[in-house]
């Protein structure tokens, strides 16, 4: 089970893509109109941002960290896929910005296999006229776990409380598996029709 604090963590960053002629600030949960532009230069629809910093949330020596973002960049090349530079950047000022990659037409699964391939606890993923949504990379116990499933969240998520439907998590249910929307009152619902084509 993921603890309270590291999702809190991932919910209080803002997700900056390097891209013209202004960057692009995402938060989990908050729309983005501009990304259906951007995404539409590269004739994708869906993207993630993924980092290599600081592998399971543990903090590395710079030099380190740098070493193993050339290794996940020279990953995207050797599988053709475009990226723009991009940085991670928490509310916390206790926690430094993390160069990150965005990474326009990746799939959910190989996100998280990029993920896991570079000991990420989550990856962040989307889709044009979608929210920014979290993906596990490993499962969680006590998840209700279905093959296929994209996104998990812990009961425990269930007790975060935030303001307002920008911090709301979306949550992409696996084939057979109910979806749900984790709102803003910390309350469960049923996700809409389209997040669950997912």
């Amino acid at each position: 089970m993921h603890d309270v604090a590291l999702v809190g963590a991932y919910l209080r960053t803002t997700y900056w893509v390097v891209a013209r002629p202004r960057p692009i600030g995402l938060r989990i949960g908050a729309s983005e109109p501009r990304l259906c532009r951007l995404l539409a230069r590269f004739g994708s629809r869906t993207w993630s941002i993924v980092t290599a910093w600081n592998p399971r949330s543990r903090t590395a020596p710079a030099w380190r960290n740098a070493r193993y973002q050339k290794e996940l960049t020279s990953w995207l090349r050797r599988r053709r896929l475009p990226w723009l530079p991009a940085v991670g950047e928490g509310d916390d000022a206790g926690w430094p910005p993390e160069p990150s990659v965005f990474v326009p037409g990746m799939t959910v699964p190989l996100a998280r296999a990029c993920g896991r391939r570079f000991r990420q606890n989550a990856v962040v993923v989307g889709r044009c006229g979608g929210r920014p949504r979290l993906l596990w990379c490993e499962r969680v116990d006590g998840e209700h776990h279905d093959r296929g499933a994209n996104i998990f969240l812990s009961r425990r998520v269930s007790r975060l409380r935030h303001n307002g439907p920008a911090n709301r998590l979306a949550v992409a249910p696996g084939p057979r598996c109910g979806g749900y929307v984790w709102g803003g009152d910390g309350r469960r619902r049923p996700a809409p029709a389209n997040a669950r084509k997912r």
